[in-house]
């Protein structure tokens, strides 16, 4: 029932965002009050409250509302807290929301100060952490590589094991759903493509990374990532970073993009049981859809 929301609330969320600019919302204290005891997830609660008024959305339950706000509006809004944090983003607090903790109907009340609220209804956990910086220092497409192995680094071109210069590694981090990164192999087969990727390091204090979500490319689906191995990092220059005694095994598993079969669509988000900080990540693709020349993705997102 989510992909139905694509179409039937972006206008009513456009309609929203009209009013409030226009005009300043004026409340009653007990909604104000409602407001201070959920303040962390602000803009979460005026936002819910708009959609869950209009008809037309009768039919959508409050779960569902909630989690499409998370995954689709929160980001895309100026003032927004934002719940992910893209690796070229500016310095910025985190609010994350778990999903698995909001029920099928929501009554925010009164409740403690430290961003947990609660009530016999509903409960709605947030977690507000400290401000951390998420620029990109140094990004590296590689190839030739397996978890606790050496890489090569590649270059652009238009022969095996090059990347277009239009579609090199930065293109996975734009947040832009019509671009993409793509590594051409060696023939057109299952494994062309196969064991390669990046690595990233980020200007700032290490940190812990959780969840990982790819997006395909607006390219043939035989070419979407459909494993990979993510490991992480202390060291941050790039013949330290060539080397695979380096490294540390992180996540080995599904991209979520086996179940999708459309373009520029994001799949499943993946759990990164990480208890550790790194500066630096790598991300090796071991297994693609189908026989093609490349490997081929638009968007990797880390989460906090």
């Amino acid at each position: 029932m989510l992909s139905m929301l694509n179409c039937s609330l972006l206008a009513v969320f456009v309609l929203f965002v009209l009013v409030i600019e226009a005009k300043p919302v004026h409340e009653s204290s007990s909604a104000s009050n409602d407001k201070q005891a959920i303040k962390p997830n602000q803009q979460l609660y005026e936002i819910y409250k708009f959609m869950r008024a209009d008809p037309r959305l009768a039919d959508f339950s409050n779960k569902e509302l909630i989690v499409f706000i998370h995954q689709n509006l929160l980001d895309d809004t100026g003032d927004a807290s934002r719940t992910e944090q893209v690796t070229d983003d500016l310095p910025t607090t985190l609010v994350t929301t778990t999903d698995s903790n909001i029920n099928d109907t929501i009554s925010p009340t009164n409740g403690p100060s430290d961003g947990t609220t609660a009530d016999t209804s509903t409960t709605i956990v947030t977690t507000t952490t400290s401000t951390i910086c998420m620029l990109i220092s140094n990004l590296v497409a590689i190839y030739d590589a397996t978890a606790g192995s050496d890489s090569t680094p590649a270059l652009s071109g238009s022969g095996i094991y090059t990347y277009p210069l239009a579609n090199g590694p930065s293109k996975a981090f734009d947040k832009l759903l019509n671009t993409s990164y793509r590594f051409r192999g060696f023939g057109t087969n299952l494994q062309s493509g196969i064991n390669s990727g990046f690595y990233v390091t980020y200007a700032c204090d290490s940190f812990i990374f959780t969840a990982v979500r790819f997006a395909s490319a607006d390219a043939s689906r035989n070419r979407d990532p459909i494993a990979v191995t993510i490991e992480g990092s202390d060291e941050t220059t790039q013949e330290k970073l060539g080397k695979g005694d380096s490294w540390h095994l992180l996540y080995s598993g599904s991209t979520g993009l086996y179940a999708v079969n459309s373009s520029m669509t994001y799949g499943n988000l993946q759990k990164l049981f990480v208890n550790a900080s790194y500066k630096s990540y790598r991300v090796l693709v071991t297994e693609k859809r189908g026989s093609d020349s490349s490997v081929e993705y638009s968007e990797i997102k880390f989460f906090k």
